[in-house]
């Protein structure tokens, strides 16, 4: 099987070839893609690849970028990561201020996940655990940079 081998990008680019992205056919394969790289936390197969964003969209709209999120949060890419959030806010909210907030740049990184992963996460428990262990290595990555400055006499 082709998936079982993780050839995402081939599937999905022969998909393109081959039919128009209204077929039904099409669609399912795309969906059924998507699906098995989130059941194997395959999601550095597509990134960088012009099927990063449809599939971020198709996670989005479904409700489904807990997982994505989560590796957002342990590679330390939280840019990333609220990207998703925002998204996913974009496709379904409906308080105005938030989305407000969200196209004119004025929310911040963490909160937004914060917001997320508690009122709206499926997989709360997990992401909240990722979330904590990020926040304790940005505490002693600080930590140690004072130190380094402290050492070599840079502190004030």
């Amino acid at each position: 099987n082709v998936l079982d081998r993780h050839e995402y990008e081939f599937v999905l680019n022969r998909a393109c070839l081959q039919l128009e992205p209204n077929d039904p056919k099409y669609i399912e394969i795309c969906h059924t893609t998507y699906e098995h790289i989130v059941a194997n936390s395959q999601f550095g197969s597509l990134q960088s690849t012009r099927h990063f964003g449809p599939f971020c969209y198709y996670l989005a709209f479904n409700s489904k970028i807990d997982k994505l999120l989560n590796d957002y949060i342990l590679r330390e890419s939280v840019s990333d990561a609220s990207a998703l959030v925002q998204l996913f806010y974009v496709i379904h909210s409906q308080d105005s201020q938030l989305l407000d907030e969200i196209h004119s740049e004025v929310v911040s990184d963490l909160p937004l996940i914060k917001k997320y992963i508690s009122e709206e996460s499926k997989e709360k428990s997990i992401l909240e655990l990722s979330l904590q262990k990020y926040e304790e290595i940005q505490r002693e990555k600080a930590s140690l940079n004072e130190d380094i400055n402290r050492a070599h006499g840079l502190s004030a």
